[in-house]
């Protein structure tokens, strides 16, 4: 599960997801090409509407999502997790349904004439452009390296709560005194400070949503 590469491969694809996903969106559960997919997914994947996405940190691919299963279950997905049974993407029929969203958000407003005059700016729109695709680029490059990190700590904290379960089952300690006790609470805390998801602590969808949240599907 805890892969360096399985863990890259995951920050890179899960954010784009959440920048995209809406409340009515269907999803289903397990990734495609994840080696660790769930077995029992194979035959019959779950799957369920969106009913509500809370963004953290001001970004959408630090989304939470809350999911309507097909079976009625409610369940809170949060952000960072590696959890193969966690892990989600689109179903065919909503994957086309983002890509018209997406097309028609790029779609220009207006097809404005060109006057007499206009192609002398062309060079001083030209390098506005290349200087919005290198910003672009950039700001790209510089997210994703937080994705992974984000990605990482999360794991991190998971592997030290599996560490802590496997010593109360064996000794009946749970090891609060311990690294991955001390670990665990620190994570707790910190994510509890930057409004973060923490789905062993506290859902996300326990507060009031906030302005930069999406509202919840009727």
């Amino acid at each position: 599960m805890y892969n360096p590469e399985r863990i890259q491969k995951i920050s890179e694809i899960m954010p784009r997801f959440n920048a995209h996903v809406q409340p009515n969106d269907e999803i289903m559960f397990g990734l495609e090409g994840d080696p660790m997919f769930p077995e029992q997914f194979v035959a019959n994947r779950p799957t369920g509407v969106v009913q509500k996405v809370k963004n953290s940190g001001g970004s959408a691919e630090n989304a939470t999502i809350r999911v309507k299963m097909n079976n009625g279950q409610i369940k809170d997905i949060p952000y960072g997790s590696v959890n193969p049974e966690t892990l989600w993407e689109f179903t065919d029929e909503s994957f086309q349904k983002v890509l018209k969203r997406s097309i028609d958000r790029n779609m220009p407003e207006d097809n404005t004439p060109e006057y007499r005059g206009a192609t002398d700016l062309d060079s001083v729109e030209s390098l506005r452009a290349e200087l919005s695709a290198l910003k672009g680029s950039m700001d790209a490059e510089r997210a994703e390296t937080q994705n992974f990190n984000n990605a990482l700590i999360a794991t991190i904290n998971e592997m030290a709560g599996d560490f802590c379960n496997l010593k109360k089952v064996s000794t009946g300690d749970g090891g609060d005194d311990t690294f991955c006790g001390v670990f665990n609470k620190e994570y707790s805390k910190m994510m509890t400070n930057n409004d973060a998801p923490n789905p062993e602590y506290q859902s996300a969808f326990d507060s009031d949503f906030s302005s930069s949240d999406v509202d919840e599907v009727n």
